[in-house]
């Protein structure tokens, strides 16, 4: 069965590129903490990439496992993939998908929970930054009288250093 090999191997890039995506957010989070920016749009330049790869791979997935259906005569069955690795008869091949399957998603649950974390320092970041500039921006004067005058913020270009 060529399909199922070629299956295995995209499950195994699948899991390999995640790694990759893993080790590049621990970098972001090192890298939003210690407040290197510069550093910052190079990881994300990377993360893109493996983003990219990511989507190919699994659009790939998608179409190996429709040809794998189709060498097993379930042409018309929608099946999860825990469902299909049910359908396959020889154990070693199982237990390497299974194995595969789960680490692939403990590593895209790791990505989602320090993506958070790492959504969560950017806020913080934007939140300071928005804080000091109001701190070091003048305010503009009132404008208008009584009730409807509203006190507008110095804008950072058309403020007068």
């Amino acid at each position: 069965m060529e399909s199922l090999q070629k299956l295995k191997q995209t499950l195994t890039y699948m899991v390999e590129a995640h790694q990759q995506l893993l080790r590049l957010a621990e970098e972001k989070r090192t890298i939003l903490v210690e407040g290197k920016a510069p550093e910052l749009q190079t990881i994300i330049s990377k993360e893109s990439k493996y983003t990219d790869l990511i989507q190919k791979l699994e659009a790939q997935r998608e179409a190996v496992l429709k040809a794998v259906l189709v060498e097993k005569g379930l042409v018309n069955q929608s099946l999860t993939i825990d469902q299909f690795i049910q359908t396959i008869d020889q154990p070693l091949e199982k237990q390497f998908l299974a194995k595969t399957i789960g680490q692939l998603r403990k590593l895209v649950n790791e990505l989602i929970q320090l993506n958070k974390s790492n959504q969560e320092l950017i806020k913080m970041a934007l939140s300071y930054i928005q804080y000091s500039m109001n701190i070091i921006m003048p305010k503009e004067p009132s404008i208008g009288y009584g009730n409807k005058s509203h006190v507008r913020s110095a804008k950072l270009l058309d403020a007068k250093i």
